[in-house]
């Protein structure tokens, strides 16, 4: 017995068993958590997946924007083009009554 006591690094075999036992709970209690952690990162990537189909969609859907709006620039293009002709004609018209009321006045004058 004297020896036990000596020992300093022994350790009773009970007191192993416990230190075991609370290693074994501390890596339970982790697994539980990591399975927790992965539950939650495959919620994670199916969100990403929909989100990356919705991007993809709406990519899409930019495209057909991006032409509609060509179509229409073009169009207010064409419809700025035939107003400015229909003033320029206008103002000729304007002009070319003036004209012919003053080339008249002055036929009746003379």
């Amino acid at each position: 017995m004297e020896e036990q006591v000596e020992n300093k690094d022994f350790m009773p075999k009970a007191q192993v068993e416990i230190m075991l036992e609370d290693i074994r709970s501390d890596f339970k209690v982790f697994g539980e958590g990591l399975n927790d952690v992965k539950k939650t990162v495959d919620l994670i990537l199916e969100d990403i997946d929909e989100i990356k189909s919705d991007i993809v969609d709406m990519k899409s859907d930019i495209v057909y924007i991006k032409t509609d709006i060509v179509d229409i620039k073009l169009r207010l293009d064409n419809i700025d083009e035939k107003l400015e002709n229909k003033a320029k004609k206008t103002v000729t018209d304007n002009h070319e009554t003036r004209i012919v009321k003053l080339e008249k006045a002055s036929l009746v004058s003379a």
